[in-house]
């Protein structure tokens, strides 16, 4: 709160220095048109002097001012009025120096301001000359005090210690007026550079007092003590509910004992049963192949004459319980992919050699993108959808194969032109051992949806809008 309050104290000085710079440039401004008109004015009638003292009267707005119409070259006082420049007398030469010189110079008279000294004063000047009379020029001085504060200042920078310097740098030398004094102002203090056709000010303002009032200033303290309040209560109520944690600390601590033992007989029991579950299906679904197996082999012992049929028949029960065997290791081993940037195109080429398009199945590939995915494991994934794909179509078809990007995912649909599957075992479809092929071991899609989630993809299955089904395989982009 405290810093909350010290920025808007600091935008604040700032808003007021922004408001004082803008009336300086208004001032500066206001006495460019003045001491132009005294040196048009004064110059294009026929009466100078009398022209000259009305044209400076609006200038000479204190006692320490002075006006004078001036020669550049030579350098010298035409007209003036105030106590510091003195008609026919020649320019002080450290304002010749400075001042004067530079406008003889310059095809364009800037306003210029200097502060020089005369005698045992310190004075500033600001000359001001028109392109019409480049050899004439008009000047103000006033007297400067460099050693004090002036007095405070009415109105609305009552609030403000203000410093004006003659140049970009708070040089005690060039120092125009304070309210301060000539050290450095108390902080923080608000800095910013005036600049008007030659004149360059560096303007130093800081605060008083808190300009955002005094609640605001005091409102942090405020804070505190209502805030040391509410802690001193909600020590006392901590302290009670600690008292009343740890007496049930120990409760729970008797009580998580005893869950502890309970939950190791019931996961005890759990994996007994899950690994019964197991058994029970594999055995399930190896007897029948086996069992065809062995009535094969005793047929073809029984019968020699048809024991090359049998054994054909043996072979194929035998083929169907290994990879009834090989699937089940395949759907249970761990294992972590390995990533790599992979070319689509090259993946289905490579999918495709080894499982080519029956007769009269046209194959299309659509799509060219780049998959982050372990390569082996979408090699076995692609393979076991093409070829579900190519038992769709007993008759052949049109098998389409595509890939498109969507947002921070890519999918990759496979669709065939087969007669797609029944709704109502669609949620079925990824469950391990569900099959509806006669010699299917039901673990093809339920191994591929393991795959897809290894690699933190998705897989599911929808019929087509007018024929066939497709699988959808939505990875995380590359």
């Amino acid at each position: 709160m405290r810093n909350g309050v010290a920025r808007q104290d600091e935008a604040l000085l700032r808003g007021d220095e922004s408001q004082l710079i803008s009336i300086l440039q208004a001032t500066l401004q206001n006495l460019r048109n003045q001491l132009d008109g005294v040196v048009f004015y004064s110059l294009a009638a026929p009466n100078e002097a009398t022209v000259f003292a009305e044209e400076a009267k609006p200038i000479l707005t204190s006692p320490t001012i002075s006006v004078a119409l001036v020669s550049v070259s030579p350098p010298r006082v035409l007209l003036a009025k105030g106590p510091d420049l003195r008609d026919g007398e020649p320019l002080p030469s450290d304002l010749v120096t400075q001042s004067v010189a530079t406008l003889a110079k310059t095809t364009t008279p800037p306003l210029d301001a200097t502060i020089f000294r005369s005698g045992s004063k310190t004075l500033l000047a600001i000359t001001s000359a028109l392109v019409v009379y480049p050899h004439d020029a008009a000047i103000q001085t006033e007297e400067l005090n460099q050693t004090g504060a002036a007095p405070d200042l009415s109105g609305p920078y009552s609030h403000l210690f203000v410093n004006i310097y003659n140049s970009t740098k708070p040089v005690r030398s060039q120092l125009l007026i304070t309210t301060y004094g000539p050290g450095p102002l108390p902080g923080p203090v608000a800095n910013e550079v005036v600049r008007y056709e030659g004149v360059t000010w560096l303007v130093q303002a800081s605060q008083r007092s808190a300009l955002v009032g005094t609640y605001a200033q005091n409102a942090p303290w405020i804070a505190l003590a209502v805030g040391l309040l509410v802690a001193f209560a909600l020590a006392s109520a901590v302290e009670l509910l600690a008292r009343r944690e740890r007496d049930a600390a120990v409760l729970v601590a008797e009580t998580k004992a005893e869950l502890l033992e309970s939950q190791k007989h019931i996961v005890r029991n759990e994996r007994l049963a899950a690994v019964g579950q197991m058994a029970t299906v594999i055995g399930h679904e190896l007897r029948n192949p086996l069992g065809s197996a062995i009535n094969s082999i005793h047929l073809a012992k029984t019968s020699p004459t048809d024991m090359e049929k049998y054994l054909s028949v043996a072979e194929k029960a035998v083929y169907r319980a290994a990879k009834l065997s090989e699937d089940l290791t395949t759907y249970m081993r761990e294992r972590e992919p390995v990533f790599s940037d992979i070319q689509f195109e090259s993946l289905v080429s490579e999918v495709l050699e080894s499982v080519p398009a029956p007769p009269d199945t046209n194959v299309s590939v659509e799509g060219s993108l780049t998959l982050r995915a372990d390569r082996t494991l979408m090699t076995q994934v692609l393979t076991n959808v093409i070829t579900n794909a190519y038992q769709a179509m007993p008759h052949g078809g049109t098998l389409r194969i595509s890939v498109d990007q969507e947002g921070q995912t890519t999918a990759i649909r496979v669709r065939d032109s087969g007669s797609g599957f029944d709704p109502a075992i669609a949620e079925q479809l990824f469950d391990p051992f569900f099959t509806t092929k006669e010699d299917g071991t039901g673990l093809g899609l339920a191994i591929v949806q393991r795959l897809v989630q290894l690699q933190g993809g998705t897989i599911d299955v929808d019929n087509g809008h007018l024929e066939g089904a497709i699988v959808s395989i939505r990875l995380p982009a590359a």
